[in-house]
């Protein structure tokens, strides 16, 4: 396709450009150019910048790749800066303490779990569990098992030292439900068609009571960390059930509900069998889909893509919160689009410990949560813009 001299000018500029406020100008120009020519209709305005993006820059990237300073000593890479602006039309970085993990596999992402190096995360319209090494730099992927639509999965560990941690796992699609070698990625047993079970029903009542069957198939796999007293206590309180929208158990002693709340998020704290109410309130907070409980840092993550940290001060005492918590933003960059947090958990690399965040568009973010102040969490990891492409 033919440029004019002027749109070729400001490709060329875009890509000798020296600094990011130049970079955010030029692509501003581009696409204004672009989009102005009268007399282009609007059809082929968006294949002109279509051609550009797919054929003619990324040639000259890959060719063309400098490295140079921010202002505050951040390292940013030319091929780092335009793959933030093609896919999100926006110069913004994710956060210095946050990397992306662009899983680049078409669905949603219903649930992900994280072991060490690894994330293990089910898509429901390709119908597949999936493992990524985390580490790779091009987080290679593995198919672990693929057949009707996930619904849920649920990893039982192994107390025996001399197995793997991930021994098996317990898959929930939309037909039935069975249990799996992850090692073999073979199917070791199960039960056939079968109502899919709903969340709350992930409790004692169906894995719980499949106790014996599961240890037939395999002596070494325990059953799930459940308080039957939090499990008794939550079915058994009209008032919870009624005003609750979601239940989260984050270990075997607190179990958490949440309410639909406009305005605020109210949330019931089961401990042991006693009952306690507290609210949690901010600005643009969004609804609360999954929560998080490390040590003394409680996590909580929303239907618009916040990630928010709170401090327990005495865990004994779950009101005893410090509210200087934490907020960051994983949504997208100058985009309306809000991305529900799926799941948090605790994974590690490179001997560091991270928070993990599945976000339901297929989107993997990897979170630094230490240090002691905002500014020394976002600057002590991942120093660059990183998208880890399969």
């Amino acid at each position: 396709m033919d440029f004019t001299q002027e749109v070729l000018q400001i490709i060329f500029s875009f890509l000798d450009g020296a600094s990011l406020m130049k970079c955010r100008r030029v692509c501003s120009l581009w696409l204004s150019e672009v989009h102005h020519v009268e007399q282009m209709p609007n059809f082929w305005k968006k294949r002109c910048v279509e051609e550009v993006s797919w054929d003619f820059l990324p040639s000259y990237i890959e060719k063309i790749n400098p490295i140079y300073f921010s202002d505050n000593k951040i390292k940013f890479s030319w091929k780092d800066v335009y793959i933030c602006w093609y896919r999100w039309k926006s110069l913004g970085k994710w956060p210095s303490n946050c990397r992306e993990l662009d899983i680049k596999r078409p669905g949603k992402i219903v649930r992900a779990e994280f072991y060490g190096d690894w994330i293990v995360y089910a898509t429901y319209e390709y119908s597949a569990l999936i493992a990524c090494h985390i580490a790779s730099p091009l987080c290679t992927a593995k198919i672990l098992y693929q057949g009707a639509r996930l619904k849920n999965f649920r990893f039982m560990s192994s107390d025996n030292p001399s197995r793997p941690p991930l021994s098996a796992v317990f898959i929930n699609t939309e037909r039935d439900y069975c249990f799996l070698d992850v090692q073999e990625r073979r199917v070791i047993g199960g039960v056939t068609a079968v109502p899919c079970l709903s969340d709350n029903e992930w409790c004692r009542e169906t894995v719980l009571a499949k106790r014996e069957q599961l240890r037939a198939v395999n002596p070494d796999i325990v059953d799930l960390e459940l308080s039957r007293n939090i499990y008794d206590f939550i079915c058994h309180d009209r008032p919870f059930k009624e005003t609750c929208f979601k239940w989260i158990i984050l270990h075997h002693k607190v179990a958490l509900g949440f309410s639909d709340m406009p305005d605020y998020t109210h949330v019931i704290a089961f401990v042991v069998g006693e009952k306690y109410k507290f609210y949690l309130t901010s600005v643009n907070f969004g609804k609360i889909s999954t929560a998080l409980l490390h040590g003394n840092n409680f996590f909580v993550g929303t239907s618009n893509a916040m990630l928010h940290r709170y401090t327990i001060k005495n865990i004994g005492n779950f009101l005893d919160f410090d509210f200087d918590q934490f907020d960051w933003s994983l949504k997208v960059h100058n985009s309306n689009v809000y991305d529900e947090i799926i799941s948090l958990d605790v994974c590690e690399l490179n001997k560091r410990p991270l928070i993990a965040v599945a976000i339901g568009t297929c989107r993997i973010v990897l979170v630094n949560f230490m240090g002691d102040d905002e500014e020394e969490v976002e600057q002590q990891y991942f120093p660059n813009v990183l998208t880890a492409l399969d």
